[in-house]
């Protein structure tokens, strides 16, 4: 995480960060348990 900023008027929460690593076998089994629409598969 490289920024937080809190908006108490609205109550959010946003921020920026940076990805180092995705870790692609479990990001796909997360894929194929949650969206199984093959259109929306980043690992085509």
């Amino acid at each position: 995480m490289t920024e937080t900023r809190h908006d108490y008027v609205n109550k959010t929460t946003s921020g920026r960060f940076r990805i180092i690593y995705v870790y692609t076998q479990e990001m796909n089994l997360v894929h194929s348990l949650i969206d199984r629409r093959s259109e929306t598969s980043f690992f085509r």
